[in-house]
């Protein structure tokens, strides 16, 4: 029992990261086609986007993992910069 809830938490995990990357791509998407009055929505630019997002991530966290405590921290700041600016 206990093997098989690793497996699906696993997979659990997976399945998170493939939809939320694919609701980034169509939100992109979706900005595109509302500023662009010319665009042509096609089903595959959603995905391509969502691979184009999976990618950022990869090389994002790999490149730059040294350095993630301070851009976390410099988020962190600006965010609390913003709300207290509001």
């Amino acid at each position: 029992m206990l093997t098989t809830l690793g497996w699906l938490t696993a997979i659990g995990w997976q399945v998170y990261l493939a939809s939320v990357c694919f609701l980034v791509g169509t939100i992109m998407q979706g900005l595109i086609a509302l500023n662009d009055p010319t665009y042509v929505y096609e089903r595959w630019h959603g995905t391509l986007l969502a691979i184009a997002v999976i990618i950022f991530s990869i090389i994002f966290n790999t490149a730059l993992a040294s350095r993630l405590p301070v851009i976390g921290e410099s988020s962190n700041s600006a965010s609390t910069v913003g709300a207290n600016a509001i």
